[in-house]
C-alpha cells in the first residue's frame, strides 16, 4: 500500500490523504489504518482504477491476509468542518487520533454542533495541524473525528484541555452512547498534498 500512496501522491491530484497507520499505543502486526479523501467521485473511482490498486487489490484477492473482515467507512464532511495546516505536508510523525462517538438516535446534530467548536478553536493551536469531524451516512448516530498534533503531550495538554474540546465532552456524555479511540502512528503516505 506503500506504493499506492506514492504514486496518488506524485500522480493523482484528486487524492487528498492516502495515509496509512498502525496502532501506536498498543502494536499489533495485523492491524492497518488507512485514512483517504477524494475531492470527488471521479477521483475516487480514477484512483480505484489505478495500477497500483489494480496490482494490490489482485494480491489482496489472491492471498488470505485478512484475520477478519475489513472494515470501511465511508464519510461525510464540509470545510467548516475541518481545520488544517500545511506543516501537516512534512510532518513525519503526526499523533493521530481517531475517536468514533455514537449518539443517541437524533442526537448526533448536537455532538456536530459542539465539534464545530472544537474546529474553531484549532485554527488557533499552532501544534494541531488536522482537526475534523465526519459524519456517517450509513449510520445517523456515528460521528468520527480525526485530531493529528505534534505530540501526545500537545493533544492531551492543549487541544483536549481547550474550552470547546471539553464542551464536546459535555455534550457526549450527555448524548452520547459510546466513544471508542485509536490512537495510531503514521508508517506512510500522507495527509495533506499542497494544491
Amino acid at each position: 500500500m506503500t506504493g499506492v500512496s506514492q504514486n496518488a501522491f506524485a500522480n493523482e491530484l484528486g487524492v487528498l490523504k492516502f495515509g496509512l497507520f498502525v496502532p501506536s499505543e498498543e502494536p499489533n502486526d495485523k492491524l492497518l489504518y488507512s485514512i483517504e479523501e477524494y475531492a470527488d467521485q471521479a477521483a475516487f473511482n480514477s484512483h480505484l482504477s489505478s495500477k497500483p490498486v489494480v496490482e494490490m487489490f489482485n494480491w489482496i484477492n489472491s492471498a488470505n491476509i485478512y484475520s477478519r473482515p475489513a472494515e470501511f467507512y465511508s464519510l461525510d464532511s464540509s470545510p467548516d468542518l475541518v481545520s488544517m495546516r500545511p506543516e501537516l505536508a512534512t510532518a513525519k510523525e503526526p499523533y493521530v487520533v481517531v475517536r468514533q462517538t455514537n449518539y443517541q438516535v437524533g442526537k448526533r446534530d448536537q455532538g456536530v454542533k459542539a465539534w464545530k467548536n472544537v474546529v474553531s478553536a484549532a485554527k488557533n493551536e499552532t501544534d494541531t495541524w488536522l482537526c475534523g469531524v465526519y459524519t456517517d451516512p450509513a449510520e445517523p448516530k456515528r460521528l468520527f473525528t480525526i485530531d493529528a498534533c505534534t505530540s501526545q503531550e500537545y493533544w492531551l495538554n492543549t487541544h483536549m484541555k481547550s474550552e470547546a474540546y471539553m464542551e464536546s465532552e459535555r455534550v457526549a456524555k450527555a448524548v452520547g452512547n459510546s466513544t471508542e479511540f485509536s490512537y495510531l502512528k503514521m508508517m506512510a503516505g500522507f495527509l495533506y498534498k499542497a494544491e
